[in-house]
């Protein structure tokens, strides 16, 4: 799930080299409405009149939170709900990777015909997802890997 960061400072970690510093004004809405950035303020990172003060960021990232809580330059987070308006927290269908029951990858028209059985069923007969990071995944049962429903992928230039 993807992730409204707050902080202050620099992050030498892993996480933030892999973060999108590409945010639009409804993620800085987001984090004004769930209090990220009130927590930023406290710290003099935020003001209303300036925006984001000396070193004060925002970034979106998929890192677990286990990485967030050990980052010192970390202020607050809060996780993107998924609607199924919002792109923005949508896995595009050609970053799905998807296997067959002998752990082969899909590729061509058997990958387009087990994405087009997700889209219409929820379902792919003989084939799972890898794994996309989401905190529903079950790491020992792949049935829980993947998408939780169709609506969590943006199916933008999909043929099926």
């Amino acid at each position: 799930m993807t992730k409204v960061v707050v902080g202050k400072g620099i992050s030498t970690k892993a996480w933030a080299r892999d973060a999108s510093s590409d945010v639009d004004d409804k993620v800085v809405a987001f984090a004004e409405s769930t209090g990220l950035l009130d927590e930023l303020r406290e710290r003099g990172g935020w003001s209303a009149d300036e925006g984001f003060i000396d070193d004060a960021w925002i970034l979106l990232t998929d890192a677990d939170e286990s990485d967030l809580d050990y980052d010192p330059a970390v202020v607050a987070y809060a996780t993107l709900p998924r609607t199924e308006d919002d792109d923005m927290t949508k896995i595009h269908h050609s970053e799905l990777t998807i296997f067959d029951a002998e752990d082969h990858e899909l590729t061509g028209e058997d990958r387009r015909k087990a994405l087009v059985d997700f889209r219409l069923t929820g379902t792919m007969f003989g084939a799972f997802f890898a794994r996309t990071g989401g905190a529903h995944e079950d790491p020992e049962d792949p049935s829980t890997w993947g998408p939780e429903t169709a609506a969590d992928v943006d199916w933008t230039g999909f043929d099926g």
